[in-house]
């Protein structure tokens, strides 16, 4: 029974740090959009992961101030979403792979393009490549996209 409790109070710590971080996640699982069963804690990171999808991928200009405020949205939320995900009650089977294709972006976007020519060709680039090629389990997709990153 303890070690039940202590499952479910990690999940409910971490649940609450997201929320906290991402407040408006909260109205998107509101019940009417959410399915029957869920598990909180997973649930509040998928929405995180839309809330954190990339402005990079919406056409039309962007402010730097808009890509500085996705940056930061990101790092406020990192140790959250890790800790979430490497919960031993996670599943194996929950995907990891849209936390790490906006890491990999945030990375990108903060270490390349910010520091030399601030415009956002080369993360648009990226982010169209990783929407439809990366699977960060398999050798060959981060073969590929060394590649990319090689190109760019």
């Amino acid at each position: 029974l303890h070690v039940v409790y202590e499952i479910h109070k990690a999940e409910l710590l971490w649940f609450g740090q997201l929320t906290q971080q991402i407040p408006s996640i909260v109205l998107s699982m509101l019940p009417s959009n959410s399915p029957e069963k869920m598990v909180l804690h997973l649930h509040a990171v998928e929405k995180a992961y839309e809330y954190l999808e990339s402005p990079i991928a919406k056409d039309g200009q962007i402010e730097m101030r808009d890509i500085q405020h996705w940056i930061r949205d990101v790092k406020k939320s990192q140790n959250v979403i890790d800790s979430i995900l490497f919960l031993p009650s996670t599943p194996l089977s929950f995907s990891r792979c849209p936390w790490y294709m906006i890491l990999t972006l945030k990375l990108f976007v903060e270490n390349i393009n910010l520091k030399h020519d601030g415009t956002l060709v080369y993360a648009r680039r990226l982010h169209s490549f990783l929407r439809t090629h990366i699977d960060f389990h398999e050798a060959d997709s981060v073969h590929k996209m060394k590649k990319v990153l090689i190109s760019i």
